[in-house]
């Protein structure tokens, strides 16, 4: 009968993160005492490198020496020598909390975001064009200004610059019936909509005035 599960941490960047490199490696490590394989791995868990194998061995600390030599195996939880020993319930609790699928967050005109992920991570942006998946954020580093396509699951929202200022009325004034239906934010609509109420109102009043 198999035992408890042990908690491999593993390097993504054996053979290039091919699980089925893994796999073949840890078989070869533990041979016939192996009695089951879960690999888990996200893509957070990929990008910083490192990602969990749990395994179900028996006489584990006959083969400590192969686990330790291992190009695949990082770390073990706790420790090579002293294992933590898991249940099913706990790894499949696990399983289950990685594979959460999070649901995207719709973002809108004018959000403040942090990029989280890529090579633009870490930066401040504001939103300009947003979609379903990807939204163009124009980012300003010292004078330069310029714009990036990024992933929404790359994006966390910050703010809104709408709920601190109101949109500039310009030239060519937005009106109600051409206010897009989707992507700004309800306090940017808003702000629109009583812009242009105070200009129709200021005109009116002109032009009466000018009559009078």
């Amino acid at each position: 009968m198999a035992g408890p599960w042990i908690c491999l941490v593993v390097s993504s960047l054996f053979q290039g993160g091919n699980k089925k490199a893994l796999a073949a490696e840890l078989c070869r490590v533990f041979g016939d005492d192996l009695d089951e394989l879960r690999v888990v791995c996200d893509d957070q868990m990929e990008a910083s490198g490192e990602y969990y194998s749990f395994i179900k061995c028996s006489n584990y600390h006959e083969h400590l020496d192969d686990v330790i030599a291992s190009h695949a195996v990082a770390s073990v939880v706790l420790s090579y020598e002293q294992p933590s020993y898991l249940s099913d319930a706990e790894v499949d609790e696990f399983v289950a909390s990685v594979n959460v699928t999070k649901a995207a967050r719709v973002f809108c005109m004018g959000d403040m975001v942090k990029v989280t992920e890529g090579v633009m991570s870490g930066l401040n942006g504001i939103v300009v064009d947003p979609a379903a998946d990807v939204c163009h954020v124009a980012f300003r580093i010292y004078t330069r200004r310029f714009t990036e396509e990024i992933s929404v699951t790359s994006l966390e929202y910050v703010d809104n610059v709408f709920l601190h200022m109101k949109f500039p009325v310009t030239e060519d004034r937005l009106t109600e019936k051409r206010l897009p239906v989707t992507g700004i934010h309800p306090k940017a609509r808003e702000a629109l909509i009583a812009s242009r109420r105070k200009v129709h109102r200021k005109r009116t009043d002109r032009e009466h005035s000018e009559k009078g």
